[in-house]
């Protein structure tokens, strides 16, 4: 079952100022590392390592003007089991 979840953020009082803005961030990454050593005799050593990141996201904004009042909202979809 797929549900849609909204995530909101807190509202966003401009006031008095000229301009304020909301901001909503998500990011998920993943990073993985492999390495190796060699020994084949006692005086010689070696080894090496590779490592790679990935890294994506989304952002969200919302301005405003003096006395405005603003937020930021998301939708998530989430997977959970049918009862």
């Amino acid at each position: 079952m797929l549900l849609l979840t909204p995530y909101f953020k807190p509202n966003t009082e401009c006031g008095s100022a000229a301009s304020c803005s909301a901001t909503f961030t998500q990011t998920k990454g993943i990073s993985f590392e492999w390495s190796a050593d060699i020994d084949p005799v006692e005086w010689i050593s070696g080894g090496f390592s590779v490592e790679i990141s990935f890294e994506t996201g989304t952002e969200q904004q919302c301005t405003g003007n003096t006395g405005d009042t603003i937020c930021v909202w998301q939708v998530t979809p989430v997977t959970r089991p049918a009862s």
